[in-house]
């Protein structure tokens, strides 16, 4: 019986199987009992392993359409500036959108990390690693940011009276 167990285990990871009755043997030895004699139990395909591997080209990942987006932006912010102004509610809209995605997304991300962990004690560690890594790369963008004001200093000579800058 266990031999028959992993041959069909075999059979199934190397996507040779159909789902159905193998050799002659019936619904009770594959733990079917409860469908009618007439009917499959339901089989999740699985992909052969020698299945050829379609690249996308190139122009279809996510990286190169960005890059695209932000070359098509410098040029219109550089030689139509007035309709690059008039785009700005979309850009604004955009900005909006993703900050409202963001907290939801960070807060499933860590449901669903923490509801994938086994052991209790390991999800404490984690939010320890976590908490510390959190901590010290703030305090050294905290430093740099300090460090790069005070040698850069921007801003430093523009006389600028802040009463007739813009609000908005």
């Amino acid at each position: 019986m266990a031999h028959h167990h992993r041959a069909a285990l075999h059979r199934w990871r190397h996507g040779e199987w159909s789902g159905g009755p193998e050799r002659g043997e019936d619904r009770a030895h594959r733990g079917d009992c409860g469908l009618a004699a007439h009917q499959e139990p339901f089989v999740i395909p699985v992909p052969s392993e020698t299945a050829p591997v379609v690249r996308r080209p190139f122009y279809r990942h996510l990286y190169f359409q960005v890059l695209i987006a932000i070359a098509l932006g410098a040029l219109i912010g550089h030689f139509w500036p007035e309709f690059g102004e008039r785009l700005k509610p979309l850009g604004d809209g955009f900005i909006k959108l993703v900050k409202m995605v963001i907290a939801p997304v960070i807060f499933l991300t860590i449901v669903t990390g923490i509801a994938g962990m086994r052991d209790l004690g390991s999800v404490g560690r984690v939010a320890a690693k976590a908490f510390a890594y959190f901590l010290v790369f703030s305090t050294l963008a905290l430093i740099v940011g300090l460090i790069i004001a005070n040698i850069v200093r921007p801003g430093h000579g523009l006389n600028i009276d802040p009463a007739t800058l813009n609000a908005g």
